[in-house]
């Protein structure tokens, strides 16, 4: 990675409050560490803005279920597919 694109990524996390000036993790930042789906900063930001809050669990797993990583669902069809199918 160039560093100047580190110096625009880690301007990004400053701005979104993942980290502070002096480059320490903040919360934000922690949680979105703890999210393994590609979409770790939009999740964060979500749920940090009370997203989930008025949501019922029916519509939470709805949302939720969007950011299922894709390759995985892929997989799971296909092994669905030869598994029965193609016997």
């Amino acid at each position: 990675m160039q560093m100047e694109e580190l110096k625009y990524r880690k301007r990004v996390l400053r701005r979104l409050e993942f980290t502070s000036n002096a480059d320490v993790i903040e919360i934000k930042g922690r949680v979105a560490c703890e999210i393994s789906s590609g979409d770790e900063l939009l999740l964060t930001e979500l749920i940090f803005n009370g997203v989930f809050n008025d949501l019922t669990v029916e519509q939470s797993v709805a949302l939720l279920s969007c950011f299922v990583f894709e390759e995985k669902v892929k997989f799971s069809f296909i092994f669905f597919y030869f598994f029965f199918f193609k016997k």
